[in-house]
């Protein structure tokens, strides 16, 4: 089997959305979990709301998915559950009394966003003929309580991804699941950090003895610097795994 993950961009919009479907229909046969990202800017959106809450703005990002569910034709089968979960996300917000540690508060937050694009993703999966099913990563994930930076429990992932993704494997389903979030041992959600869901597809290969991690994205491959910042940066070739861990280290 292998891990197929996908980035913000990857699944940005209708047509990233349909990319998508093409890249994981052709690796079917390879028996796919797909870990993918919050829509492009989502995170940033929801985590504004934390200090400055809108229901307004709310209301923006639901929209958001829906047009991209409408595009794909699906809105049908997502809109209940994505207004449902935006009316938790506005109360949760929005109430006069928001307790607990301000970090546990923003992971709840940040949480949404691969939630809904993870629902979005295995819908639209699913209405191409691929056997789907959406997969909720935080019982599987289970993190300390550092909220915005978890560490995951190891052990308890070695154990759980087997059980929980194997048999939808062996089935012949194609699991869709999210990254840069877990939850506590009590179930109180977390993240991983920022760009954690490159580290969630990681973690899910080596627990489930994937043959290989793929980690898609909307560029030719690694470069020598951030092309924002170096005009003349360029792609490599090749590169071994301890020049890709240093231009990772620096960004």
């Amino acid at each position: 089997m292998i891990v197929c993950k996908f980035g913000g961009t990857s699944v940005g919009d209708a047509a990233a959305i349909r990319r998508l479907s093409r890249i994981v229909q052709t690796r079917a046969p390879a028996r796919p979990v797909v870990v993918v990202s919050a829509l492009a800017g989502v995170t940033n959106q929801l985590l504004a709301l934390v200090d400055a809450p809108d229901p307004a703005r709310i209301a923006e990002l639901i929209e958001r998915h829906l047009d991209t569910a409408n595009e794909l034709g699906i809105a049908d089968e997502l809109a209940a559950d994505f207004r449902r979960t935006g009316t938790e996300l506005s109360g949760v917000l929005c109430a006069v009394d928001r307790r607990g540690p301000r970090e546990a508060l923003l992971d709840a937050v940040a949480s949404c966003g691969e939630l809904w694009s993870s629902r979005l993703v295995a819908t639209a999966l699913a209405a191409d003929r691929l056997p789907t099913e959406w997969v909720d990563i935080r019982p599987v994930m289970v993190t300390d309580d550092r909220f915005t930076r978890a560490t995951p429990d190891f052990a308890a992932l070695r154990t759980l991804a087997p059980t929980c993704f194997g048999p939808l494997l062996e089935a012949g389903k194609v699991p869709v699941t999210q990254g840069f979030i877990g939850a506590t041992s009590a179930g109180i959600p977390t993240t991983l950090g920022r760009g954690g869901s490159d580290y969630t597809a990681s973690l899910l290969g080596a627990a489930l003895a994937a043959d290989r991690v793929e980690i898609w994205t909307d560029v030719d491959g690694i470069m020598t610097a951030d092309p924002r910042i170096v005009p003349t940066a360029r792609s490599l070739r090749f590169a071994s795994d301890v020049e890709a861990a240093e231009l990772a280290a620096f960004g």
